[in-house]
């Protein structure tokens, strides 16, 4: 699949789902918040500039936002998981 056709499939799709939908289905999202969670991969500074970019990107309205979802540990985790320590 060329990358313009799959540009094109993929606004066909996301058009279809209605704003009622998407609200909803973002509504019933409920981040689980651990006290004392500390960054596996990023240091403390790092994590607030992640914070800062991923609440740009997913701003908080009448639906969670990026920081509600807990997008930035999400993103540590998985850095964490996936890069190697010499990388």
């Amino acid at each position: 699949m060329k990358r313009r056709e799959a540009i094109k499939s993929y606004a066909l799709i996301a058009g279809a789902l209605s704003t009622v939908s998407i609200s909803t289905i973002l509504s019933g999202c409920k981040a689980e918040v651990k006290e004392g969670w500390t960054p596996e991969f990023f240091d403390e500074n790092e994590i607030k500039i992640l914070e800062t970019i991923t609440e740009f990107i997913m701003p908080k309205t009448d639906t969670p936002g990026a920081n509600d979802a807990l997008v930035h540990r999400f993103i540590d985790s998985a850095v964490n998981d996936v890069v190697e320590e010499d990388e």
